[in-house]
């Protein structure tokens, strides 16, 4: 008996393991997404955060209440955007080459967010690409 043939009944219907597998994959992207979110919103609070991104002279840094939500929201916006094109990418590619292109520009945009280290643009503009790939 495989993965494929094993079955559970739920609220009557019969579920299959391999959906029930795929389904709690899936869950942990949207887990991914939230601990994200929440996690950016707590680094501003960080000496270090503050000093590398924030603006005015050294030993006086601070963010404007713009600048702070921006940060955070980009991301949101990112993904406002990669999901309405995504029925678009998936019909023009397929699913398989559509989900790829996703998973690149999550990395890629990782890669963006990793390398900025002075600059609140450079991180900005990392969370925008990330984002688009979500």
């Amino acid at each position: 008996m495989g993965l494929g043939k094993a079955k559970i009944r739920i609220n009557g219907a019969d579920c299959g393991l391999e959906a029930i597998l795929l389904g709690v994959t899936t869950s942990i992207g949207g887990f991914l997404f939230g601990y994200d979110t929440g996690q950016i919103s707590g680094m501003q609070i960080f000496q270090d955060f503050i000093n590398r991104f924030g603006q005015g002279p050294p030993g006086n840094k601070a963010f404007d209440d713009i600048i702070l939500s921006l940060v955070v929201s980009l991301m949101s916006i990112g993904t406002l955007i990669g999901a309405l094109s995504g029925a678009y990418t998936a019909d023009w590619w397929g699913r398989r080459k559509s989900l790829t292109f996703g998973v690149g520009m999550f990395i890629i945009g990782n890669i963006i967010q990793i390398t900025a280290m002075n600059s609140w643009v450079h991180m900005m503009m990392g969370r925008f690409v990330a984002g688009l790939g979500v």
